[in-house]
């Protein structure tokens, strides 16, 4: 059974030349984790304090879901 936390979440952030970009975290229905941005292959995204903290938040949450339906799924394992 999947975690009914959101599964996808996006941070705003402005790539280089101060225009709106943004980075999003899902967790895929197989488990894995996919970190995807708005911006082309090799351009950075600038985020403020807060939401560099939001983004690292909303990592930790992905993990936690994922590792949650790997627990559910792995044989004789029992998940909290």
């Amino acid at each position: 059974m999947r975690d009914r936390r959101r599964t996808r979440q996006t941070t705003e952030g402005v790539d280089q030349l101060g225009g709106p970009a943004h980075a999003e975290v899902e967790v895929r229905e197989d488990g894995r984790i996919a970190l995807t941005n708005s911006t082309s292959p090799g351009e950075p995204i600038l985020f403020t304090a807060e939401s560099a903290a939001q983004l690292r938040n909303q990592l930790g949450e992905a993990l936690t879901v994922s590792l949650r339906d790997d627990a559910r799924t792995a044989p004789g394992c029992k998940a909290p």
